[in-house]
């Protein structure tokens, strides 16, 4: 499993800066994905996680992703992590 750092620090405003460092196990190196998210993205994410939150507590085990601030996080049933990315111009 990849080391990992994620942090999500909250403004006054009610913007946040998402940060998740990470070193992958066969590769060297620490690779790290950051973004500021306005107040509406940021609110998107945290309906995200408390959605998947009740959907496995109801046993509702199914895929699901949101996109908010040029940033995409992705649940998979059977996988272990949130599949996380970044897009930057035309990078991802």
């Amino acid at each position: 499993m990849a080391a990992r750092l994620f942090s999500f620090d909250l403004r006054d405003d009610g913007s946040a800066r998402f940060l998740l460092n990470f070193k992958r196990v066969d590769g060297s190196g620490i690779q790290r994905i950051s973004c500021d998210l306005d107040p509406v993205a940021r609110l998107e994410i945290v309906l995200f996680a408390e959605a998947l939150a009740l959907r496995q507590s109801l046993g509702a085990r199914v895929a699901a992703e949101v996109e908010a601030g040029g940033l995409m996080l992705a649940y998979e049933p059977g996988q272990p992590d949130l599949r996380v990315e970044r897009q930057a111009g035309y990078s991802r």
